[in-house]
């Protein structure tokens, strides 16, 4: 057996190790645990808009920070004005997908090695119920058969 062989081997038995182990305490058919950041996207209309999603920001693309916030919002309400150098709008938050894996701990890990580009990282377990790729490719590892037995 080749040093890539071991390698692949040692890395499907250690994937299939963590599969049989981490419990399914999420009741979830065939679960997927996705890696997924938070996202801000800016630009939607403030007057038909939650008043707690509404910012400030600057000709760089910066949010204003709580006391430059109050300062001009509350200018805008009073006379209506909006500085040069500031655009009133709103946003909405999401949760962008990053990447998924078998098994809760490698998320964990991705996220703990990846932190410092991520901003907000959580785990989120989706299922691969209508997924048949996923199932088998799951259940392959969960069941240990070795290809050529098959």
């Amino acid at each position: 057996m080749s040093r890539e062989d071991a390698l692949l081997k040692y890395t499907l038995e250690a994937i299939r190790e963590r599969l049989r182990t981490q419990g399914d305490w999420h009741v979830t058919s065939h679960p997927m645990y996705l890696v997924q950041q938070k996202r801000r996207d800016y630009g939607y209309d403030p007057d038909l808009s939650d008043w707690a999603n509404i910012v400030w920001i600057d000709e760089e693309g910066e949010e204003a920070d709580e006391e430059q916030h109050k300062h001009l919002e509350t200018r805008y309400r009073s006379q209506l004005y909006v500085s040069d150098n500031w655009t009133r709008t709103s946003y909405q938050d999401r949760w962008e997908y990053v990447q998924v894996f078998f098994t809760e701990a490698a998320a964990r890990e991705y996220i703990e090695r990846n932190k410092h580009n991520l901003n907000e990282p959580r785990v989120y377990v989706d299922s691969g119920y209508r997924n048949p790729e996923w199932q088998a490719v799951r259940d392959f590892l969960m069941e240990g058969k070795d290809e050529q037995s098959t």
